[in-house]
């Protein structure tokens, strides 16, 4: 949580000096602030994300809806029926619907629409200032004209194909609203996808309405898709095979890719990395943005010792031939090639070849090397229980093989001695015989 100790702030004064001259009626700013209306996507499961959500950011908005598959008054959830299953694989019919039923029954009370998930942190005092920046009055000509803002993402890493992503929300103003609905007839109307916001910028492009670009004077993101923990040290030439390195516009590093004025976060986390989950999350970001916890200080961007390098969590983002050189130093299986596939990543480790469904990232990579990790151990465990097994049983020889020379040497020096020469040496090399 660095980010937010260090770097991202509410802009409470400037807030506050905005709500003195409205309030003001010595002064001639007449002008009522903007209106927000949010909205979020989610399920009866998620229920607790909700919860922190309406307990932190989102009374803070003027309007706040949760789409849901249960309505549920007390935390203001309705069940907003879609074509298709209440699933993420169809998130897109989910959103058409949840855009529709806010154009029918809110587009007439607020200036501005900022949708995103049940994982989502808004700093809506920060959101309301840029809204109402000269910027982007200008850009939408006070609102007249269809203005899409978020984070901008290269589809594939592809420049000429460029929307706004979801993870941290986006924003559309009523303009914007109005001209989404009126082309949902025609845009997609039956698709099954999860790719909600790139067709919701796909159908406003149509109409000509592109996205807008968001980044502040320093080129740092207002929106943010990643998690925090993720951006602070974040370097995207140090990390060229990580999926956000290709599909961000953002190039600047660690803690300077993010806005310090920012207005929304995306907290996806209970993962395999260990991240919070984002209930947790959201508390703990609200409480230091806000000046809940007395003990953390303001100041200059640390990075951790474990980061300092450009590692982020998973030490497989860097180049396949450094993650084999690190690896192979650890004593560890070592991953030998990687090669980006779109739908299909094929990761080599020791001469195992390892499928994996869908696109590479940083979950499917890693499950991929827990997977292969736990082979080897249980290899190794294995090797040793074998080598324990021998280990008995030549014990057992040693124990046979001074048994028998004892035996050899009694009946040697009793009763074979004895015997006719022939015979006794018969009876010597057949209990020879016996030893291994």
């Amino acid at each position: 949580m660095q980010l937010f100790t260090q770097r991202v702030y509410v802009d409470l004064a400037a807030h506050e000096r905005a709500d003195k001259l409205v309030l003001d009626s010595a002064n001639d700013y007449t002008k009522p602030r903007a209106k927000i209306f949010c909205l979020i996507y989610t399920v009866d499961k998620n229920r607790n994300f909700v919860q922190s959500i309406r307990e932190t950011w989102g009374h803070r908005c003027d309007g706040f809806l949760a789409a849901s598959n249960v309505t549920d008054k007390t935390i203001d959830a309705v069940n907003i029926p879609h074509e298709g299953k209440e699933t993420y694989e169809n998130m897109w019919q989910k959103v058409r619907a949840m855009w529709t039923y806010v154009y029918v029954n809110y587009f007439d009370d607020y200036d501005w629409f900022h949708i995103g998930g049940d994982d989502m942190y808004v700093i809506v005092e920060n959101l309301r200032l840029y809204l109402e920046s000269k910027e982007i009055l200008d850009a939408s000509n006070a609102g007249e004209r269809p203005l899409l803002l978020g984070e901008k993402f290269y589809r594939d890493g592809n420049k000429n194909e460029d929307y706004v992503t979801g993870g941290g929300g986006y924003t559309l103003n009523k303009a914007a609203l109005k001209t989404l609905v009126s082309s949902f007839q025609t845009c997609a109307p039956h698709d099954i996808t999860s790719a909600e916001d790139y067709l919701v910028t796909h159908c406003l492009k149509e109409q000509g309405v592109k996205a807008y670009w968001t980044t502040d004077e320093e080129g740092a993101d207002r929106y943010n898709h990643v998690h925090p923990e993720i951006d602070f040290n974040f370097d995207p030439k140090k990390n060229p095979l990580f999926w956000y390195t290709y599909f961000s516009a953002n190039q600047n590093v660690g803690p300077a890719r993010v806005a310090r004025r920012s207005v929304s976060f995306h907290l996806k986390g209970g993962d395999v990395f260990g991240r919070p989950r984002a209930g947790y999350s959201m508390r703990r970001i609200h409480s230091i943005l806000y000046g809940h916890c007395a003990n953390v200080t303001i100041g200059p961007p640390v990075p951790t010792k474990r980061w300092n390098n450009g590692e982020i969590l998973f030490k497989y983002w860097k180049s396949p031939k450094k993650a084999c050189e690190l690896k192979a130093k650890a004593g560890e299986i070592c991953i030998c090639s990687e090669r980006l596939v779109r739908k299909q990543a094929i990761v080599t480790c020791n001469t195992k070849k390892v499928e994996i469904e869908g696109e590479l990232d940083y979950v499917n990579l890693s499950k991929t090397i827990s997977i292969l990790q736990q082979s080897h151990d249980e290899l190794t465990q294995k090797m040793k229980q074998t080598e324990a097994i021998l280990n008995a049983v030549l014990n057992n020889q040693k124990q046979m093989k001074s048994r028998i020379e004892t035996i050899l040497h009694h009946t040697e020096s009793n009763e074979i001695s004895q015997l006719p020469t022939e015979k006794r040496k018969a009876s010597i090399s057949s209990a020879a015989a016996l030893l291994p």
